[in-house]
């Protein structure tokens, strides 16, 4: 079977970290309720093909996780998820928690050393669970290609405000001095400060 894509997770094995199935060791080792299991024929490690995903561990089927993080993602509630794919509002949230964990993950390990021209730096309101909490999402994104190089949630303050400023510095190139705009007036909200 192709196992490219897949390293040995064992930090003292030879190939460890490797994905290139024409170099790494890499046999598959049958299934395990339904996921694929890997063997490393070098230091004789096993491991699940969902190792290092929002997946590990968990016993359902990949399909049907997949169908319900896309209806949250398309809007559905949590009672509509429910209602319509059958599974309890706790495994649901389990499932949302892992996957965003998973995705904070994947945006650290991409997005280190950004050559961005232009950032433009906003803050969107939203209220959740019937107007019970109130939340600010601050977002810094590359107008042309709509990039999220960083994003904070939480109030509207001049603290939050640097939090953002500092979490783009960290991700930036070094040397990388981007044009940074907003789209209220100028002079307006807690970005002003940044400027003034």
């Amino acid at each position: 079977m192709c196992t490219a894509g897949h390293a040995c997770p064992n930090p003292a094995c030879d190939y460890h970290g490797n994905t290139e199935a024409t170099f790494h060791a890499l046999v598959g080792n049958g299934l395990r309720k339904g996921v694929q299991q890997f063997k490393c024929q070098a230091c004789q490690t096993r491991f699940s093909c969902r190792l290092g995903t929002a997946l590990f561990r968990l016993r359902t089927s990949a399909r049907a996780i997949g169908q319900a993080l896309l209806a949250f993602n398309l809007g559905l509630s949590a009672a509509e998820v429910q209602l319509r794919m059958g599974h309890s509002d706790t495994t649901l949230r389990l499932w949302l928690t892992r996957a965003g964990l998973h995705a904070q993950r994947v945006h650290q390990h991409f997005f280190q050393n950004l050559h961005l021209g232009h950032l433009q730096f906003d803050e969107l309101y939203t209220t959740l669970r019937d107007k019970a909490h109130d939340l600010w999402v601050w977002v810094a994104f590359d107008p042309k290609t709509k990039l999220i190089p960083a994003w904070r949630l939480g109030p509207r303050t001049q603290d939050l405000a640097h939090a953002l400023v500092h979490a783009v510095g960290q991700v930036l190139a070094p040397g990388c001095v981007p044009v940074c705009t907003r789209d209220g007036p100028v002079g307006h909200g807690v970005f002003a400060a940044e400027s003034g």
